[in-house]
């Protein structure tokens, strides 16, 4: 009895290929699937609000309800409109941050520490952009790096994607201004 070729006349180079090829279409349906789940969960923190998500129950609730009402900003604002807005209140944005650095701290998996990396470096750069002020100790080096990154990712919003391109293009700036004799941490 004759034995029947299960690799039709493939040879095994040929196959190595076509299991090779099979396997990079198989990681790239794997990197869609992250790069769609720090996508809507990007957009998910982004839709929540400060005050009904990261400060439930606390005594700064009211004080920051009524720092929202001076300001003329709603308390309901999502975090996305307080990030993109030049008039939110620092304050507002230092409590963005530490929300960010919380969640960073309680994520569990790659993209919620991501995602919540983020929304802790947007709320930096607001700082810097808007309102000209360093709320880190981290470098305008490091900082560079950090807004590059989340510039060039695939998953970041438009919204929040030119605001770290301009903060990128801004602690480059700074970093310039160094070795021409200013200081880093002006």
């Amino acid at each position: 009895m004759k034995k029947k070729s299960t690799t039709f006349g493939l040879t095994p180079e040929k196959i190595s290929n076509l299991l090779k090829v099979c396997a990079e279409s198989c990681g790239n349906d794997v990197d869609m699937e992250t790069k769609q789940k720090r996508t809507e969960l990007l957009q998910d923190r982004l839709s929540e609000t400060l005050l009904t998500e990261s400060l439930k129950d606390s005594p700064l609730s009211k004080e920051l309800t009524h720092l929202c009402r001076i300001s003329g900003i709603a308390a309901g604002e999502s975090i996305r409109n307080l990030l993109t807005n030049p008039g939110t209140d620092i304050e507002l944005i230092e409590k963005i941050k530490e929300y960010g650095k919380n969640l960073s701290q309680g994520a569990k998996a790659d993209v919620g520490h991501d995602i919540a990396n983020a929304i802790y470096y947007a709320a930096i750069a607001h700082a810097l952009i808007y309102h000209n002020i360093k709320i880190t100790k981290f470098s305008y080096k490091e900082l560079e790096k950090a807004m590059s990154f989340f510039a060039q990712t695939d998953w970041v919003s438009t919204d929040l994607l030119s605001l770290f391109e301009n903060t990128a293009q801004y602690c480059q700036d700074r970093l310039n201004k160094k070795t021409k004799g200013g200081k880093e941490n002006e």
